[in-house]
C-alpha cells in the first residue's frame, strides 16, 4: 500500500534541494519600508521593526506614519482613542566644554522617544483598492467545518501575515479571498494549525532537546510536512507546493547534517496531522505513517 506520508516527505526534500525565491501565496502586506507622512522620509533601524510589528499585529494596510502633530500639520486627524506606536530618535546636543578653549562645545548624544500613528488610524482613511479576490464559492465546506470542530481560534485580517501566536493561542490569517488559490489558503492554514498543535496543553512538542539551536528550523519543517500531510488527508494536491518548499530551503543544512532529522520531523508532523484529523481529541490520535521519532 502506498505510504502517502513518506511520499510527501521525499518530495519535500527534492523540492527543497531546488528551491528558489519564496513567493507568499497571498496578496497583502509585503513588509514595505515605513515612511513618515509629513517629512516623506523613511524610518530606519529599530523603528522599522517596531512599525512592522505593529502593522502586522493590527492589520494596518498603510506603510505611512507620523506623529499626532505632524498629521495635524498635514491637515489630517487621528481617530479618537487611537493608540500610538513608539519610535526612537537619536540626536546630539552641544554644551560648552570648560576644559577646552572658548567656543569649543561638547557633543552629548541623547535618545528620545515619541509616538506615531499609522495612516489607517486617521479619520476618513480609505484603504487602497483591494486586488481581485478569490471567490468565496471556492471554499471547501468540508474542511471549514472540520477546522471549526478542532476548536482553534483563528483571526482573519487583510493586514495579517499568517502566523500562530503562542501568547494568545490563536492563529492569524489573511482572509480567504486574498489567497491566490483555495489550496494556497488551506495549505497555509494547515501549516499554522500544525504549529498550534505543539502547545503544552496539546502535543507539548518541544524540539529543543532534540535539535538544540536548530529547534526553530525543525519546528518549521514539522509544520511544512504536517501541512502537506493534511492537504493529502483532505484531498487537496498532495505534492509539496513550490511556494512552500523554498520557505524551508534555508534550513536544508539541518537535514544534511543530521540524517535522522527528517524522520523525527516526519513523525512529529504525523502526530500533528493526526491530532487535527481527529479534531483535537488526543484519545483518537493516530500516528500517521510508519516513521518513528528518532
Amino acid at each position: 500500500m502506498r505510504d502517502i506520508y513518506k511520499d510527501v516527505t521525499d518530495r519535500l526534500l527534492a523540492a527543497m534541494e531546488t528551491a528558489g525565491e519564496w513567493n507568499p501565496p497571498w496578496h497583502g502586506y509585503k513588509g514595505s519600508l515605513p515612511k513618515n507622512g509629513y517629512t516623506k522620509s523613511k524610518y530606519r533601524g529599530i523603528n522599522v521593526l517596531m512599525l512592522w510589528l505593529t502593522s502586522m499585529g493590527e492589520g494596518f494596510t498603510s506603510d505611512t506614519w507620523a506623529s499626532y502633530k505632524q498629521w495635524q500639520l498635514a491637515g489630517r486627524q487621528v481617530k479618537k482613542g487611537a493608540k500610538g506606536t513608539p519610535v526612537v530618535y537619536y540626536g546630539q546636543m552641544f554644551r560648552a566644554d570648560q576644559a577646552k578653549p572658548e567656543g569649543d562645545d561638547k557633543r552629548i548624544p541623547f535618545l528620545k522617544t515619541s509616538a506615531v500613528f499609522n495612516e489607517a488610524q486617521l479619520d476618513g482613511y480609505i484603504p487602497p483598492a483591494p486586488p481581485v479576490l478569490l471567490d468565496e464559492s471556492l471554499r471547501d465546506d468540508r474542511i471549514d467545518a472540520h477546522v471549526h470542530r478542532v476548536g482553534v481560534a483563528i483571526r482573519f485580517n487583510a493586514g495579517f501575515n499568517p502566523c500562530y501566536v503562542p501568547a494568545l493561542d490563536e492563529i492569524r490569517m489573511p482572509p480567504f479571498g486574498q489567497f491566490k488559490t483555495a489550496p494556497h489558503f488551506y495549505g497555509t492554514q494547515f501549516h499554522e494549525l500544525v504549529h498550534w498543535t505543539g502547545a503544552k496543553n496539546r502535543l507539548n512538542r518541544d524540539l529543543g532537546k532534540r535539535f538544540g539551536k536548530e529547534s526553530y528550523a525543525a519546528e518549521e519543517l514539522v509544520a511544512e510536512i504536517g501541512a502537506a500531510f493534511l492537504c493529502a488527508e483532505f484531498g487537496l494536491p498532495s505534492r509539496v507546493r513550490e511556494d512552500h518548499a523554498p520557505y524551508v530551503a534555508s534550513w536544508i543544512k539541518l537535514l544534511k547534517d543530521d540524517k535522522r532529522a527528517i524522520f523525527t520531523a516526519a513523525a512529529k508532523a504525523g502526530d500533528a496531522a493526526g491530532f487535527v484529523v481527529n479534531a483535537g481529541n488526543p484519545e483518537l490520535l493516530a500516528v500517521a505513517g510508519d516513521l518513528e521519532a528518532a
